[in-house]
């Protein structure tokens, strides 16, 4: 369920800044048709419905290449300390805690600006106790930089 509601924002968010390149293109007049003659062309013609398949297409990819999932053995309540350490070295800071889940938010000035359109939640990590292992969830990116880290070293 979280991987389809991942594609559909993520669809969202391509048909936006496609309808804002047509405005653009629209009232800065760098195009002589009118915003109808754009939609139609773009659904009319084989080039617009192949722009129409990779968003689609790209939509579907994005959370299986952009998202991971990392296990390894330890105990969540007796490393908390560790792994707050760890993600505070990669600028992560704790936003909730549970039980047996943790939750970090990266919080670099820079992160914020190249994310601006991006929703705060995908820049999620989420540290969870599953049994005797810990996983570790969020952007690609962010858990390889986690990981790099040597967080499964610094874990009893």
């Amino acid at each position: 369920m979280k991987y389809l509601i991942r594609s559909i924002k993520y669809f969202i968010r391509l048909v936006v800044i496609m309808v804002a390149a047509i405005a653009v293109m629209h009232f800065a007049n760098l195009s002589s048709l009118t915003i109808e003659q754009m939609f139609a062309t773009l659904t009319q013609t084989s080039k617009g419905w192949i722009l129409l398949i990779f968003a689609v297409g790209s939509s579907a990819a994005y959370p299986r290449l952009g998202y991971r999932t990392h296990r390894f053995r330890g105990n969540l309540k007796v490393n908390k300390d560790r792994i707050v350490n760890v993600l505070a070295s990669v600028n992560c800071v704790l936003v909730s805690e549970e039980d047996s889940q943790m939750e970090f938010i990266q919080n670099t000035g820079l992160s914020r600006v190249s994310k601006f359109f991006a929703e705060r939640v995908a820049d999620r990590i989420t540290v969870a106790q599953q049994g005797e292992q810990i996983t570790i969830e969020g952007r690609g990116k962010l858990v390889y930089r986690i990981m790099m880290s040597r967080l499964e070293n610094n874990i009893e």
